[in-house]
């Protein structure tokens, strides 16, 4: 049975530094059989043997080598996916699909400056944004629409963050969140994990949320 609630749908996104729980956070989201975990850094394995996902896939293991190949064996994890068989997808990096996403640019940037009106030789060249911008788009069209329209309720995506400075000072509480722009575009809740009061009781800063409840009043109009 699921866990999640209803009005939590779309893109999540957990950000922190490195070793303040945001993949066992991510992992407790949501009812683990139900839940897919695309592992990046292969740290997701102690996890998976604890707690059992629906399906655990350490990406780059599988991938047998770097760019492309990361992505190929991501997308056809994605297309095994039977329908309605996970209700949440995780995403643990996303640093090392961004990159695999600039190599699949690359090698089709023909197909994709034609079906997204780009040049393609922005694209290979990197000029202007052209792989950024496809980064994009692949984001929203090759990864959360077919995860979607798998029945996947919820895609958490886990990066980190570095300290923002200002003036040779480090500014308290602001940080520059890594990653492609469309996750936090599209995401409903993101969270920058912290060292928590009340451990192991997680903590977090919001940057962004929109869970706010809703309801019509019929009477009332």
């Amino acid at each position: 049975k699921s866990i999640l609630p209803d009005e939590v749908q779309g893109v999540s996104k957990i950000t922190g530094y490195r070793g303040r729980g945001k993949s066992y956070f991510a992992s407790q989201m949501e009812n683990p059989s139900l839940t897919a975990f695309m592992d990046f850094e292969k740290k997701g394995e102690g996890i998976n043997a604890q707690i059992k996902f629906g399906l655990y896939c350490p990406v780059t293991e599988k991938a047998s080598g770097g760019g492309v190949s990361i992505w190929d064996t991501f997308m056809r994890e994605v297309d095994s996916i039977k329908q309605d068989q996970f209700t949440h997808a995780i995403i643990d990096n996303t640093a090392p699909l961004e990159m695999a996403m600039r190599a699949e640019a690359v090698r089709n940037a023909d197909v994709y400056a034609k079906a997204y009106g780009m040049d393609a030789g922005n694209i290979r060249m990197n000029r202007y944004g052209g792989q950024s911008g496809m980064v994009n788009y692949l984001i929203s069209d090759k990864v959360c629409n077919p995860l979607w329209a798998k029945g996947v309720r919820l895609v958490t995506a886990i990066s980190h963050i570095k300290p923002r400075w200002s003036g040779g000072v480090q500014v308290p509480n602001s940080y520059n969140i890594k990653g492609a722009d469309r996750w936090d575009e599209l995401s409903i809740l993101t969270l920058i994990i912290i060292p928590g009061d009340h451990p192991p009781a997680p903590s977090a800063l919001v940057m962004k949320e929109q869970l706010g409840a809703i309801e019509w009043d019929e009477k009332k109009g």
